[in-house]
């Protein structure tokens, strides 16, 4: 049930992001500019924990 809906908004997000989302990562050694195209539904994965932690996309 709920790596359906986790699947099913990760899709709907997908279809709502724009051409490309900046993300900012604070790497010293990396000056690059990081941008979200997309997220995979399928990579993502839930997880069980006591922290309750609800989901980790890689």
């Amino acid at each position: 049930m709920r790596g359906a809906r986790l699947h099913a908004e990760l899709t709907a997000i997908n279809l709502n992001l724009p051409a490309r989302v900046y993300m900012p990562l604070m790497v010293a050694s990396d000056s690059r500019q990081h941008h979200i195209v997309r997220v995979p539904p399928t990579e993502s994965v839930i997880l069980n924990s006591k922290d309750r932690v609800p989901f980790m996309i890689l």
